[in-house]
C-alpha cells in the first residue's frame, strides 16, 4: 500500500526507515501517533509531519503528479501495485541520426496505440489526455527528453514512472532484453533478434526505399518493448509484496 512507503518522507533515510521498522510501525497514520519516537526537535518534527501530510493529501486527490515525483525509487513499486488499473506503457523508436522519433507505441486500456513519423505522429500529445500514468523503461534518460524536444514542450503533461529504476531497486540490472531474459520472457521469432540498430535500419528501409513490411516488422518490435512493460510491471509488483 502507498501508506507503508516512508523514505521520501523529510528528514527519512535508511537508518530511520529500520527504526520504524523495529518499532512496528506500518503505516502513515501509525508513524504519526509516534512520530516523537522517529524524530526529535520541534522544527524536524514539523517538517516531517508536513511532508506526511502532504502524501496523504496527494494519495485522497490521487495527485499522480506528485506522487511520482516526490516517492522514492525503493516505493514506486507500490505506486504501480495502487494503480495498476490505471496503467499505459510507452515506448519510442528514433531514426538514429538526428534522435528524430519514427515510432511511439503505447498500451493504454488493453489497446495497441501506434504513432509513426509523417503519419500521426503528433496526435500523441492528444492522446495523452486520456493517460493517468505512463511507465517506460528509461524512459527519464531517453523517451522523455526526446519527446519534450519533438513537440518543444518544457514539461511532460502526464505523470511518469521509469520502470528501469523500479527494477534496478530490487537488483535486476541490465537491458530490457537482459531484464525479460531473467524472467523468461520471449518475443516472436521475426523480431527476437532485432535490437536499437536494427531498428533504425528498418525505419531506413521503409523511408528510403518504401518497404512497408520493414514498417510493420518495427512497429511490432516497438510494441514486444511496450507488451514487456506490463509483464514486467506484474513481475516487480510480485517481487516486491514477497519481501
Amino acid at each position: 500500500m502507498l501508506d507503508e512507503a516512508f523514505l521520501h518522507l523529510n528528514g527519512i533515510g535508511p537508518k530511520k526507515l529500520e527504526k520504524i521498522k523495529e518499532l512496528g510501525i506500518k503505516n502513515w497514520d501509525e508513524f504519526l501517533e509516534r512520530i516523537a519516537e522517529i524524530s526529535r526537535g520541534e522544527k524536524r518534527k514539523l517538517k516531517l509531519q508536513e511532508s506526511l501530510f502532504q502524501s496523504k493529501f496527494a494519495t485522497e486527490k490521487q495527485d499522480l503528479h506528485y506522487l511520482a515525483k516526490v516517492f522514492h525509487s525503493k516505493d514506486k513499486w507500490r505506486i504501480l501495485e495502487y494503480f495498476e488499473e490505471d496503467l499505459s506503457f510507452f515506448d519510442i523508436e528514433t531514426d538514429g541520426l538526428y534522435n528524430r522519433i519514427t515510432v511511439i507505441c503505447c498500451l493504454h486500456k488493453q489497446q495497441n496505440y501506434t504513432f509513426v513519423r509523417g503519419e500521426n505522429l503528433n496526435e500523441f500529445l492528444d492522446f495523452l489526455d486520456d493517460v493517468k500514468l505512463l511507465v517506460s523503461f528509461n524512459g527519464n534518460s531517453f523517451d522523455i527528453p526526446t519527446i519534450l524536444r519533438h513537440f518543444h514542450i518544457s514539461k511532460f503533461p502526464v505523470p511518469h514512472i521509469d520502470l528501469r529504476w523500479v527494477l534496478y531497486q530490487a537488483g535486476i540490472k541490465g537491458s530490457l532484453k537482459e531484464i525479460e531474459k531473467y524472467f523468461g520472457i520471449t518475443r516472436d521469432p521475426d523480431i527476437s533478434e532485432i535490437d536499437g540498430q536494427e531498428a533504425v535500419y528498418l525505419w531506413f528501409r521503409y523511408q528510403e526505399w518504401g518497404e512497408q513490411e520493414a514498417k510493420q516488422k518495427l512497429i511490432k518490435y516497438c510494441h514486444a518493448d511496450v507488451n514487456s512493460l506490463k509483464i514486467l510491471t506484474k513481475e516487480i509488483i510480485s517481487l516486491n509484496k514477497k519481501t
